[in-house]
């Protein structure tokens, strides 16, 4: 039974939108941080599983949780701290600056 789900599920994902996917892969990797599957494990799986041959480390993976705990309770980057980041940096481009935002004192 479990392997039939996962068999449907699967093929759903492939007809879902890149942001669907990456909030089951978050969610997963936040599952088997909590299972205490060691993260160098997932990293592996993630990195043997890239379309794009990307490399995926133990500390992403657990980075990957810790957003996805975060995100139990809120959004941790919102629309309007997105559009205005990338409005900035805009700026930044426009104006020949060094080519990156960078944390300013408060």
């Amino acid at each position: 039974m479990k392997k039939a789900f996962d068999t449907v599920t699967d093929a759903l994902e492939k007809v879902q939108t890149p942001a669907s996917r990456v909030g089951h892969v978050m969610e997963r990797a936040a599952k088997l941080v909590r299972g205490e599957v060691d993260p160098e494990v997932v990293a592996m799986q993630m990195t043997k599983n890239s379309p794009n041959g990307h490399v995926y480390t133990p500390q992403g993976v657990v980075e990957m949780a810790n957003a996805f705990e975060d995100c139990e309770t809120r959004a941790i980057l919102t629309a309007k701290q997105t559009t205005a980041l990338l409005d900035d940096q805009a700026q930044v481009n426009a104006s020949a600056g060094d080519g990156s935002l960078t944390p300013q004192p408060a």
